[in-house]
């Protein structure tokens, strides 16, 4: 709910014209920007320790939602590295509809929320 908020929204009003003629070209466009710049967050923070825990984090057996497989978490993560791991040009160019502050932003608040959020849960 937290990114329909500070994301999507946003998007939808700055993009309307295009929400309105074609909601899945419009997502897809959108999410070109935001994954080019987890490819550019990682390319220039290679070093980045939740990443790397958790691209050594295999054999994670899914043990909590029952409608998920056991190995579910694993295959994503599996897919996740690859996607992530190939290489990517053109990053070094202009974001029409997700600038990296705005990202780095959603991140920063994000992150709050959740500190928050496991706070009044378990303290």
């Amino acid at each position: 709910m937290f990114h329909r908020l500070l994301i999507v929204r946003p998007c939808i009003d700055k993009f309307k014209s295009l929400y309105d003629k074609d909601r899945a070209e419009w997502i897809w466009t959108l999410k070109k920007d935001w994954y080019d710049l987890d490819f550019m967050y990682i390319k220039k923070n290679p070093n980045f320790r939740a990443f790397s825990i958790y691209k050594n984090a295999d054999e994670i057996h899914n043990e909590y939602m029952d409608f998920f497989s056991d190995d579910a978490f694993e295959n994503r993560r599996e897919y996740i590295l690859s996607f992530y791991g190939s290489e990517k040009d053109n990053l070094e160019r202009e974001y029409t509809y997700l600038k990296e502050e705005e990202m780095d932003r959603f991140v920063d608040e994000s992150a709050e929320k959740i500190s928050q959020m496991m706070k009044e849960e378990y303290l």
